[in-house]
């Protein structure tokens, strides 16, 4: 009879404690009961106080979406490090808590710990999302003073700072600091870029992209989906269909040109282009369809005359559940104000009523709607038409119930 093999066993909980410290910076989090009889035993053993110990425990709870946890575990320590006030800034950052990310750098230093270029780029980056510019500028200070824009590291930390001023309007700021940086990653170009588009500065931004899309062909990083979205945003603004498409094809060429918030860009600046077919390619690339999209390609057609493809589209809107608003109606009634062909017609009147009681139908409160025939007030259920002297339509004022509206226009 062979001889049995011993059973294995459990390695003990002491045990587990001391590979959990010895574990790498960021390992994958245990599983949380294993988590929290680790803490438990951290705390009876008198090793939860220790700034490293604690770090992990924080980088662990936060892993597994435990926020509140985390900074449990941070307060178990007296004298939190740098690597201590990083883990908690980190997850703050990873909830989206940026305001208690302020605040703990606040905290961090009060208490006398020195910022590393671990530091920096979280509090940029929470500063840039709650708009605290003076925040994101004693980051730079301190940067400049503690050398973190200089060697391994200074990337990351100068890109954040580009985008912190780019976020919060210092757009030239953005830009001085960019162009001193001795090498760009792409969320530096990305930020330097958004940044001009935003604060209206778009020929500039374009500027840049061709520098970004130059230094690519030379070695250097490539544009991402979110660099292609600002390059796109500003074709549209501009009215530069011929730079948009060539934006186009570069982004099918470097593999971003599918990605769906390229689409999305891609279709905003055809409508804005008024290129109403290359933006129907692109609106049927769309996954989802949404008010926006609608409305910018009804309004696309309304702008080009073409008023009886935009009611074909909104009626198309209303069949795929997406719920029309006072923007639509107003770019419909607008282009049926500006076509001469329908001018007179009956049909146009019926449609007018009809667009109306769409409106109607999805708003509460008191709005109006205006073209160069008549003025369209909409409040409480109730629909006033306002024609001015001299229009075809009859001269005077008519007001309709809901419920009477729609039985005019043959849609109740």
């Amino acid at each position: 009879m062979p001889p049995t093999r011993p059973l294995p066993q459990a390695p003990s909980p002491l045990a587990a404690l001391h590979r959990f410290l010895a574990s790498p910076s960021a390992p994958p989090p245990p599983p949380l009961p294993s988590l929290l009889s680790l803490h438990a035993l951290a705390v009876t053993s008198g090793l939860s106080p220790r700034p490293d110990f604690a770090a992990k425990l924080v980088s662990a709870y936060s892993s597994a979406g435990l926020p509140a946890l985390a900074a449990l575990a941070f307060a178990a320590s007296p004298s939190p490090d740098t690597f201590l006030w990083n883990a908690l800034l980190r997850s703050h950052h990873r909830a989206s808590d940026f305001a208690s990310a302020l605040s703990a750098h606040r905290r961090m230093r009060a208490s006398g710990a020195r910022p590393s270029r671990f530091t920096a780029p979280l509090v940029a980056s929470a500063a840039a999302e709650l708009g605290a510019l003076p925040v994101g500028a004693a980051v730079h200070g301190y940067s400049v003073r503690f050398g973190l824009l200089e060697g391994d590291g200074s990337v990351a930390v100068a890109s954040s700072l580009v985008y912190m001023y780019a976020r919060c309007g210092g757009v030239r700021d953005a830009v001085r600091l960019f162009d001193e940086m001795p090498d760009r990653d792409v969320v530096a170009w990305t930020a330097v870029i958004s940044g001009c588009v935003c604060n209206g500065e778009c020929e500039e931004g374009l500027s840049y992209l061709v520098r970004m899309v130059r230094s690519a062909g030379d070695g250097g990083v490539r544009p991402n989906s979110r660099t292609m979205e600002s390059g796109l945003e500003a074709c549209g603004v501009l009215g530069e269909l011929s730079v948009g498409r060539c934006l186009h094809g570069y982004g099918v060429k470097v593999g971003v040109g599918h990605c769906p918030l390229v689409v999305s860009s891609l279709f905003s600046m055809y409508t804005k282009c008024d290129s109403t077919e290359d933006a129907w390619i692109m609106f049927s690339a769309l996954l989802e369809k949404d008010l926006v999209s609608w409305t910018s390609f009804i309004g696309a057609y309304c702008r080009r005359g073409q008023v009886e493809k935009a009611v074909e589209l909104f009626l198309e809107m209303e069949e795929s559940g997406v719920q029309p608003d006072e923007v639509v109606i107003s770019c419909l009634l607008a282009g049926l104000g500006n076509n001469a062909n329908l001018k007179c017609s009956s049909d146009r009147k019926r449609r007018e009523l009809m667009l109306a009681a769409y409106a109607t139908s999805n708003t509460q409160s008191q709005s109006a709607l205006e073209h160069q025939d008549m003025l369209i007030t909409i409040s409480s259920g109730h629909v006033e038409f306002i024609f001015p002297t001299g229009t075809s339509h009859v001269e005077g004022r008519a007001t309709y119930l809901v419920p009477d509206l729609w039985g005019r226009v043959g849609l109740s």
